[in-house]
């Protein structure tokens, strides 16, 4: 009799927790929200020379945070710890299947619509190479390995994290070490590729997915830091708003939760919620009311952009300058909010799985070249001026006003005074933020770039 007793209470409780899940896939009652579930990129209609393209791209749909008792503990995701990508149990924010293979549906679209209208080609060296021209070749970097002698004759050495730059590049803004490069006998003649992603195994499993999908005569990847604010700089840019409610960058655990059920077919933990489709849709929709006001306080004040976008900007300096036909940079979405607003475009839309913004370099007859900037299928109005096409010298222009300042901020971020409580400090490091910046919010007032 105990037995049984104790049979029915287990057998309660295993109910009552699936009764608190529920499959929201499909469902029509949150259908404004599953154009988050994929991105699209549009058409290149423009009948110009590719000098160069930067593509900075958000990780495609991926598993949320999860518990032991989430039903996404029972799902395959993806994790490539090496040279090899395989399958494994999902767990927090690793890709999903269908997440890899937005990877390849955003390789395709840059094969097919920049591959054809790049200006130059890298041709692969192919003395002494053997003349099977569909085989790939690989070369993993490793500072303790010398490179050894694989099969068929090929060159490799093992991967390793401790692999060390073959270049290296001195930066303060996140650049870290080259952890492999690449180099493939197919097609003769591909562009060059460098490729950036946070640290986070998310970002570094997406750029896989994309690369290995293209062609290309080399291919170099390289870690770096996040180039978002910082958490100390963070509530330095909040304070800059100085609307009364704290702005709004990212979405709430449970906002991030609820998309990636909606997008997938893995049941939610909707316990919060009563598992009421009405009523989470309606925390949908305000969080994403909370979201678009924050990007609107953030386009209305330049000084918090700055504080916001200062160390992408100097990122982009140093990326746009690489001489490789394409760069890919692997990142967040809050990475891609920040540069949406930082060139000063009109965004004013949560970011998608797998979004990108295409930042290409153009040539025209006369040996002129100019930056624009397409994101969502569309071409962006950016800049100081709102252009579709901006001037190469007045987009670097554009991006050092910003970069210029990325050090002394940092630096005010990080300022720490013992005898000041967190309120005083954080009020004189902005009002220290104000005074650096002063002289060029006013330079843009005097030429009318800034109403106010």
């Amino acid at each position: 009799m105990k037995s049984m007793s104790t049979k029915y209470i287990i057998l309660l409780l295993i109910s009552h927790i699936y009764s608190q899940s529920k499959v929201i896939y499909g469902n029509d009652t949150m259908n404004d929200f599953k154009a988050l579930c994929s991105s699209d990129y549009g058409k290149v209609d423009l009948d110009l020379e590719l000098v160069r393209l930067t593509v900075i791209v958000r990780n495609g749909e991926r598993s949320p945070k999860i518990d032991t008792k989430s039903h996404w503990n029972n799902r395959m995701c993806i994790k490539c710890p090496g040279n090899v990508c395989t399958m494994s149990p999902c767990r927090d924010e690793m890709l999903t299947v269908k997440g890899y293979h937005q990877g390849h549906l955003l390789a395709n679209f840059i094969k097919d619509q920049y591959y054809p209208k790049l200006s130059k080609k890298n041709t692969v060296e192919s003395k002494n190479m053997p003349q099977n021209r569909n085989k790939r070749r690989i070369f993993w970097y490793n500072d303790n390995q010398a490179l050894s002698e694989g099969q068929n004759g090929d060159k490799y050495s093992s991967y390793s994290e401790s692999a060390v730059p073959v270049t290296s590049i001195s930066s303060p803004y996140g650049f870290n070490r080259i952890i492999s490069s690449y180099s493939i006998l197919e097609p003769e003649t591909s562009p060059t590729i460098k490729g950036y992603f946070y640290t986070n195994a998310k970002h570094h499993v997406f750029l896989k997915s994309i690369v290995e999908t293209l062609h290309y005569s080399n291919l170099t990847l390289k870690k770096i830091k996040p180039l978002t604010c910082t958490d100390e700089c963070q509530k330095l840019r909040d304070s800059l708003y100085n609307k009364g409610k704290q702005p709004k960058h990212s979405f709430a655990a449970e906002f991030e939760q609820i998309i990636s059920s909606l997008c997938t077919d893995v049941p939610i933990d909707c316990s919060k919620f009563d598992c009421d489709l009405e009523r989470m849709d309606d925390f949908l929709i305000q969080e994403k009311l909370d979201f678009e006001d924050s990007l609107a306080k953030m386009r209305e004040d330049i000084t918090a952009v700055s504080v916001d976008f200062s160390q992408m900007a100097s990122f982009l300096i140093l990326a746009l300058d690489e001489p490789d036909d394409i760069q890919l940079v692997s990142v967040d979405n809050q990475s891609i909010t920040t540069l949406l607003a930082g060139l000063n475009t009109s965004n004013n839309k949560p970011i998608s799985f797998g979004a990108a913004v295409f930042i290409e370099l153009w040539k025209n007859k006369s040996q002129e070249e100019f930056y624009s900037v397409l994101y969502n299928g569309k071409r962006m109005k950016f800049g100081l001026f709102k252009e579709a096409f901006v001037k190469k010298t007045e987009f670097m222009k554009y991006l050092k006003m910003f970069s210029s300042y990325s050090n002394r901020i940092k630096q005010i971020c990080n300022e720490q005074i013992k005898d000041l409580n967190e309120k005083d400090l954080l009020d004189l490091k902005t009002a220290q933020v104000k005074n650096i910046l002063e002289p060029f919010i006013e330079k843009l007032k005097k030429n009318r770039v800034l109403v106010k």
